[in-house]
């Protein structure tokens, strides 16, 4: 799971320009970009990567995605 979550987010970077801090947590904070739906649909348009979006987890993870 380690290597498929590290080629996620190198994608998004290549893809976006985006700069992701790499750790072990599954929830990334993209919140100053927009809504958990916002930014999902422009990763999707983007970087053609699919995530969650972290709204769907409770009222807390919305600026969130979750990469899974």
């Amino acid at each position: 799971m380690d290597d498929l979550r590290l080629a996620i987010t190198e994608r998004i970077k290549e893809r976006t320009g985006l700069q992701l801090h790499q750790d072990r947590n599954v929830l990334v904070t993209l919140s100053k970009l927009g809504s958990s739906h916002e930014i999902v649909s422009y990763l999707l348009r983007e970087a053609d990567v699919a995530v969650n979006e972290g709204s769907h987890y409770g009222c807390y993870g919305e600026g969130y995605i979750r990469i899974v």
